[in-house]
C-alpha cells in the first residue's frame, strides 16, 4: 500500500469520525436541552407550591404528642 493512499485512508476514517462526533454532539445536546426545559417547568411548580411547614410544627404534629415520646 501506497503512503499516498494510507494518507487517503486516514483523511476518510477521520472526516467519518468527525461526522459521528458532530452527531453524538447534536443528539446529547439535545437531550441536554429537553432535560432542561423539563427541570425549569417542575422548578416553576414547585416555586407554585406554598412553603413547607416549619420543623417545630412538623415534630408537634408527629403522632399527637407534640413531639414527645
Amino acid at each position: 500500500m501506497r503512503n499516498e493512499d494510507i494518507a487517503d485512508l486516514m483523511k476518510a476514517m477521520e472526516a467519518s469520525f468527525k461526522q459521528h462526533s458532530d452527531e453524538q454532539l447534536a443528539k446529547f445536546s439535545l437531550i441536554l436541552e429537553q432535560h432542561m426545559a423539563i427541570t425549569d417547568q417542575r422548578f416553576s411548580q414547585l416555586a407554585q407550591l406554598p412553603p413547607p411547614p416549619a420543623t417545630s410544627e412538623l415534630r408537634s404534629g408527629i403522632g399527637g404528642h407534640g413531639g414527645a415520646i
